[in-house]
């Protein structure tokens, strides 16, 4: 039984769990997920239960993107299950997990009414909302791994420590980085023997190391890493970008100056800022995948609108509680709990201020259209190939065959040049394999308006051009929508 204390936590945590269950349901089943992610790591999961690592998605081997070695634990609930959904309800519930152990860690620290007031904010905290909102990807994984190490770290119980660090760095190739930054913390901290700080510091920059250099560019055939085209202004190596990283501090706080001017900064911590910048030192614990985003020239690495705010949320509630403690320990319990309330009352404030962008997200088209669009998936023969647009790509991703539309006409799979500077470069232009006899195609799919705004003409050719190569014929359509065969 789970002490008395605890139930209240418990209870709120699977009401959330209910709500955001009902809702990620409503959304799959309105056909609201309009990007590849979850259509990617579904068919990365069913293909892996049929031995093959190759996604056609992508058109890349799936660890040759990042090292998400930790998918392999979770294909015991997708055998049981295979469907979307699983990866959803996998995802929100590491999300809850996170949320209780959070509570937790702050109960020991500022006692149960303000550790749930956090737990509440944290599970209401936009960059988490946002992350649980767009598709799925196993950082989610991340914040319970986090909040473990965190709490073993402080009851100084290393072999939980070294469990939950293990879990983390099998997440991506950029968590051992988090495992190097609780090392160095660790130097600096009160009861922590110097094996420990150091052991966690050199496992986590070797394990970094051998992913980033050696594992993934073998998964990928390639010399180096294919995101290292995301910091090409630093270098194109791996190597070089870290030299320059030390070598130019001029470049480097330009860019993290930006961070704050674009208004990244501000709107991943909201109200949270200013408090968990007095607890500067538990922030310096995510500085590594902060600076990472802040480094990158890819925009959805300074959005909160993707599942990337989620990694570094544990740490600025963390330094949160932290300040909220010291004001509790040097000053008194009514100014901590005074600046509780004044975090609560600009969190709700700060919440409802995306309450657009969290009903588009939810479900963004508008219209009473999902039975007919759910009847043109149907139509589509199981394990026969298809080509599709973003709507409908997580129903069809359980195949071997399934391709993304967009490969067609956007200039990151047919321009040369574009080509190059993609970090799914597969060496040439998107050419339909053979294999594919059947095409779900809604002319007014989001990405398709955004590329025709771009440049009509070249974009139009280029569909155009599609539809005229192969024999195509219509089977069922309903208003800009199209289910074709060859």
């Amino acid at each position: 039984m789970p002490h008395k204390d605890n139930r209240i936590a418990i209870i709120i945590c699977l009401v959330f769990f209910v709500i955001w269950f009902c809702l990620l349901e409503y959304k799959y089943f309105n056909l609201g997920y309009y990007d590849w992610d979850l259509a990617f790591f579904s068919q990365a999961c069913w293909q892996l239960l049929h031995a093959s690592q190759f996604t056609s998605i992508t058109g890349i081997n799936y660890f040759g993107d990042h090292s998400y070695f930790i998918t392999l634990l979770t294909l015991p609930f997708f055998a049981l299950f295979p469907h979307p959904l699983t990866l959803i309800l996998l995802k929100l519930s590491a999300f809850i997990i996170a949320a209780y152990l959070f509570y937790r860690i702050a109960y020991e620290s500022l006692g149960q009414s303000a550790a749930l007031a956090l737990m509440v904010l944290y599970i209401l905290f936009p960059a988490n909302i946002f992350s649980m909102l767009y598709e799925f990807n196993p950082e989610c994984f991340a914040p319970p791994a986090l909040f473990w190490m965190f709490m073993a770290f402080q009851k100084k119980q290393w072999r939980s420590f070294f469990i939950a660090s293990i879990l983390l760095m099998l997440i991506k190739e950029n968590m051992p980085l988090l495992v190097c930054a609780f090392g160095l913390w660790g130097l600096f901290h009160k009861g922590c023997p110097p094996k420990i700080a150091w052991g966690s510091f050199f496992l986590g920059a070797a394990v970094f190391y051998v992913l980033v250099i050696d594992v993934v560019p073998y998964f990928r055939h390639l010399s180096h890493h294919a995101f290292v085209v995301r910091y090409a202004y630093l270098g194109h190596s791996v190597g070089s970008i870290i030299f320059n990283l030390f070598t130019q501090p001029q470049r480097v706080g330009k860019v993290v100056f930006l961070g704050f001017h674009d208004g990244y900064i501000q709107s991943l911590f909201g109200p949270l800022l200013v408090p968990a910048l007095f607890s500067w030192q538990i922030l310096l614990l995510m500085s590594p995948v902060l600076l990472q985003h802040l480094l990158s020239n890819g925009m959805s690495e300074h959005s909160i609108y993707y599942h990337y705010g989620a990694t570094m949320a544990p740490f600025i509630f963390l330094a949160t509680m932290r300040t909220l403690c010291f004001c509790s320990q040097r000053a008194n319990r009514k100014v901590s709990n005074s600046l509780l309330l004044l975090l609560i009352a600009a969190s709700a404030i700060n919440l409802y201020g995306y309450k657009d962008a969290f009903v588009l997200r939810l479900n963004y088209h508008h219209d009473r259209l999902s039975a007919a669009r759910w009847a043109l998936v149907d139509a589509v023969p199981p394990q026969q190939g298809v080509i599709t647009t973003f709507d409908f790509l997580a129903p069809l991703s359980l195949r071997e065959h399934v391709y993304t539309f967009h490969k067609v006409y956007d200039d990151s799979y047919q321009n040369p040049e574009a080509i190059k500077s993609s970090e799914l470069n597969t060496g040439g232009p998107f050419v339909l394999p053979d294999q594919v006899r059947y095409a779900l195609i809604d002319f007014k799919d989001a990405w398709i308006i955004v590329d025709l705004q771009k440049d009509r003409r070249v974009t139009s050719e280029r569909i155009q051009a599609f539809l005229r190569k192969s024999n195509w014929t219509e089977m069922m359509s309903y208003g800009s929508i199209v289910l074709l065969k060859r």
